[in-house]
């Protein structure tokens, strides 16, 4: 496709500039502004870097197939012409270029091809010839367009805005948007409201006209702002400006929805509001805003209902003292935008909202990316990654409805922090969100939430040993008894300590610690992205999900731990499925599932891979819930627990001595049934004397003699308000 642009001639009524201009002989081929060599006279400069100039400038002979770039903002008081040698040139404004003509732009040529996806506005008469060919995404407007016959659009029309359009058929009526071009002079003082701070003077403001504030205009700080509708507004040139209301609360509201009804370039600022003097500005449904420099909310609203607003290449386009950014459920919020992807990251400042908003869609696109401040954004429709990475926080996270279209992220663009799928319906189906995969199953699991934590926030240590740099925090209406196959779907870039190649381990925290669900496996695709193996469980509901490689599991991997009555006790058992410079096993019972006690231990095999079984039994069960825990201890004394399991034991109640013969220094007693009140232990000899006495609450107790107790056979008396039993037992030293 051909590219295009303009050739301008530029007049201005109030400069005479004669004395002041470059000129340049094209050299042919494909140009940029930036390399083109000026000759200049009576005083004039080189616009072939940009910036501001008062000068006449003009270009010879570019001709036939020849392509001039204008590669760089400038902003020139003066006429801009081009003469051709031939036809069919082309003149292309690139996006994130402005291109402001203070007087006229002239092209001699045939057949220009002007390819605008920047921004060029012409304050006196855009000047062509015949058969003129426009396309691109950018803004063109001005004064007066004259292009002869023929001009047509390919592949759609930039928005083209002109005062007048002199055109020979129909392409005005078709493609050209009527409104007023007018450039801040601050001639005569900074009141907005002077008709002669406005070039042309402006005395009868209307709904379509186009502001623009450049690097010209003098009194930038601007008073007595009304509230007004007009088109659009560009602040361009490296130009600081500010807008000061006539009253409190006064409201700018810009109309148009073809260009950008707002554009503030790179380098230059627009401040609206001043110390409880509040200014609104409000972009139009429908319509852009592109702010490449910096708007700087002192007191007041910038309201972007149903609007596109675009924020690049400046690190901070939004600031506020006071003000706040108003969006709704039908805004888009792009960082970067095709044209528009360097710069360094941005960064929106905290508060910038008007609340957390909710809103239509995020684009992310550019290279260095963005970073929320402290509120959430949520996002009810769509969300696209194209290039760079979207930084998020605990407070300040990217939230995606249930009417989101599920995220798709890429290794040069993805979210890194808190993302979050909101609750989402899911019951016996399947779910693939954030990299968590759910398979559809039997139970009801209700609504689902999922919480994406990656980077820092994602990483879990285990004993040194780290985690990949992502975690699954999920909530759900309820388990899965029958279970869930679950997997889990990451990027490179969160890998962390992690070794693709090798077996990774999926684990589990439902609040006391991490356990293993399933076994190590080999990952079913090194990707992008990286993709788990699946696993089975049965526990969804406040847990949090997380895997490691081989190299990096926990000290100990619990793969199943039980309990169940053998008789009269209960038989312990439990599998690792790897160990790491691991010493023994601490097993502890309680009896409330909160105060717990050892009960015993068992030795481990210090560093392995192989699955290991252990047992345990214990012997003093008590009637009714028990609960167990087992407390891993390492070769280095690091401790860690793993989850409470119980068990209900049945059986008669009994009482019962040990050791039975005992030496006569003590005894102690064992119960099997809970006890909630004093009980009484007395012991007597064979002649029914009282030998020793204990009261007590503890189902485990021993009884100390004063004085140790002859050789014989004696007789112990247990009794509580509701159970009573004597047992013997003999004395032998």
């Amino acid at each position: 496709m051909k590219y295009l642009f303009l050739a301008l001639i530029l007049h201005i009524s109030f400069y005479t500039l004669n004395a002041q201009s470059c000129s340049n002989t094209y050299p042919g081929g494909a140009q940029n502004w930036s390399a083109l060599s000026w000759s200049c006279t009576g005083g004039g400069t080189s616009p072939a870097a940009g910036g501001t100039f008062t000068e006449n400038l003009s270009i010879a002979t570019i001709g036939n197939g020849d392509n001039l770039t204008i590669n760089v903002s400038l902003t020139l008081t003066g006429n801009l012409s081009f003469s051709s040698s031939g036809s069919n040139p082309t003149i292309t404004i690139p996006a994130g270029v402005t291109v402001v003509i203070n007087g006229n732009f002239t092209d001699n040529d045939n057949n220009v091809n002007y390819v605008v996806n920047g921004t060029l506005i012409v304050t006196g008469t855009f000047k062509g010839k015949n058969n003129a060919v426009f396309s691109g995404t950018g803004t063109v407007s001005g004064g007066t367009l004259d292009l002869g016959n023929g001009a047509s659009c390919s592949g759609g029309c930039p928005s083209l805005n002109f005062n007048t359009c002199s055109q020979g058929d129909a392409f005005c009526t078709s493609n050209v948007t009527s409104g007023t071009t007018y450039s801040w002079n601050g001639s005569a003082s900074s009141n907005w409201q002077t008709a002669s701070n406005w070039t042309p003077t402006r005395t009868t403001p209307g709904t379509n006209d186009y502001l623009t504030f450049t690097s010209s205009g003098a009194n930038k700080s601007i008073t007595n702002v009304p509230s007004q509708t007009v088109g659009n507004m560009l602040v361009t040139g490296s130009s600081a400006y500010s807008f000061t209301p006539a009253a409190s609360g006064n409201t700018l509201t810009l109309s148009k929805t073809s260009g950008n009804a707002l554009q503030i370039d790179n380098g230059s600022t627009l401040s609206i509001g001043a110390t409880s003097n509040t200014l609104n500005l409000t972009l139009p449904s429908s319509g852009k805003g592109s702010i490449g420099g910096q708007l700087n909310l002192v007191v007041g609203t910038f309201t972007i209902n149903g609007a596109t607003l675009i924020l690049h290449t400046n690190s901070t386009p939004l600031a506020r003292t006071s003000g706040q950014v108003t969006a709704n459920s039908s805004t888009t919020l792009r960082f970067g935008d095709t044209g528009y992807t360097s710069g360094s990251t941005i960064v929106l400042p905290s508060s910038i909202f008007n609340g957390s908003p909710t809103i239509s869609t995020i684009v992310m696109n550019r290279t260095n990316g963005a970073t929320l401040g402290n509120q959430t954004i949520t996002v009810n429709s769509t969300a696209t990654f194209t290039l760079g990475v979207l930084n998020t926080n605990s407070t300040g996270q990217i939230r995606f409805s249930s009417s989101a279209v599920s995220v798709a992220e890429s290794a040069s663009s993805y979210i890194n922090g808190y993302a979050q799928m909101g609750s989402t319906s899911v019951g016996t189906g399947a779910l693939n969100y954030l990299g968590m995969s759910i398979a559809s199953g039997a139970n009801n699991i209700g609504s689902v939430t999922i919480t994406r934590r990656t980077g820092t926030n994602g990483v879990n240590t285990f004993n040194g040993n780290t985690s990949i740099a992502a975690s699954w925090d999920v909530t759900a209406t309820a388990d899965p008894a029958a279970g869930r196959n679950i997997s889990f779907s990451w990027l490179a870039a969160f890998d962390n300590a992690s070794n693709s190649t090798l077996r990774f381990q999926t684990y589990s925290n439902t609040g006391s610690g991490f356990n293993p669900v399933g076994s190590l496996q080999l990952l079913s695709s090194a990707g992008p992205p990286r993709q788990s193996a699946s696993v089975s469980t049965t526990v969804l509901n406040n847990s949090t999900f997380t895997l490691s490689d081989e190299n990096n599991t926990l000290p100990v991997s619990l793969t199943e731990f039980t309990a169940a009555q053998d008789n009269a006790d209960i038989l312990l058992e439990w599998t690792t499925s790897s160990e790491l410079n691991f010493d023994f096993f601490s097993v502890e019972k309680s009896m409330d599932g909160m105060a717990f006690h050892e009960i015993g231990t068992v030795k481990g095999h210090g560093t392995t891979n192989q699955a290991n079984n252990y047992t345990l039994r214990d012997k003093s069960p008590i009637i009714g819930k028990n609960y167990y825990r087992l407390k891993s201890v390492d070769l280095d004394r690091y401790t860690e627990y793993f989850k409470i399991i119980s068990v209900d034991y049945t059986q008669e109640k009994q009482f019962s001595l040990y050791p039975n013969p005992t030496e006569g220094k003590s005894i102690s007693i064992k119960i099997n049934f809970p006890i909630d009140e004093s009980y009484n232990l007395i012991i007597l000899d064979n002649l029914g004397s009282e030998v020793g006495r204990l009261t007590d609450t503890q189902p485990d107790a021993t009884l100390i003699f004063t004085k140790p107790l002859s050789n014989g056979l004696y007789y112990a008396r247990f009794a509580t308000s509701s159970f009573a039993k004597t047992v013997r037992f003999i004395v032998q030293n």
